[in-house]
Order: structure tokens, then sequence, then C-alpha cells
């Protein structure tokens, strides 16, 4: 059962919160990695968290929280994209981490080609949560 916090006021919400999204917190990466740069990932998963802290009063139905907060993780992709940036070609070799096989680069972008609803189901798959 997810808790009641709209009765409270954010701030004492809060812990508990942060307690409570720890198991949303790889499907909202998933979501954000699907959308928007690798490297712009982690600083956008804190934006939507600190966004649902915010936010919290317009959560009208607490079950609902999961499905609320893949919204606004959605909604800051969305956000991010329409910012104006200034965009440089990708150059042909890129460094890769450590964690990752060489192929990941080339893996999300064949993912982030396929249409919207193909794209979040197999980002989300890897990162645990249908397992």
């Amino acid at each position: 059962m997810t808790p009641n916090w709209r009765a409270q006021p954010a701030t004492a919400a809060a812990p508990r919160l942060a307690g409570f999204t720890t198991g949303y917190a790889r499907m909202v990466h998933g979501i954000l990695l699907a959308r928007v740069p690798h490297g712009e990932v982690d600083d956008l998963v804190q934006d939507v968290f600190l966004a649902a802290l915010r936010q919290l009063s317009a959560l009208r139905d607490d079950g609902a929280f999961g499905g609320w907060l893949g919204m606004i993780a959605r909604n800051r992709a969305h956000d991010y994209h329409r910012r104006a940036r200034e965009w440089t070609e990708r150059p042909d070799e890129l460094p890769v981490a450590d964690r990752h096989t060489p192929d990941a680069p080339a893996a999300l972008d064949a993912i982030r080609a396929l249409p919207e609803a193909y794209r979040e189901t197999l980002m989300l798959r890897p990162q645990g949560k249908w397992q």
C-alpha cells in the first residue's frame, strides 16, 4: 500500500518519500534513458524526484504514484528537448565507460530510433522493472 503523503506538508513527507522512491529510481532512469542522452540522465532523475516532492499535493490517488512519477519523468525528457541547445556531431569513436560494452552507444541509438512505446519497454526491461 502506498503511504498517504498528501495529508502531510512536503517537508514532513520528504524522508518517507525518499525511502519509497528508491523502488522507482530504476523505472525513472529507464524512462529517461530511452529519451535523453546518457550523460543527462542522472541529473534528470534527480530533477524528477525533486519535482515529485514539490508537486506531491497534486497526486490525487496514492495508488497511482508510480504512473504519476513516470509521467513527470516523461515530461522532464520533453522539457529537455524543448530547451534550445547547441548540438555538435557525435564523434565516431566515443570513450566507453568500464560498465558498458563497446556496443552500448550503438544499441542506445537503435532503441531511440524505435517508436516511443517500444523504446520505453526495451529500456525498462534491463533496468529490472519487469523481470
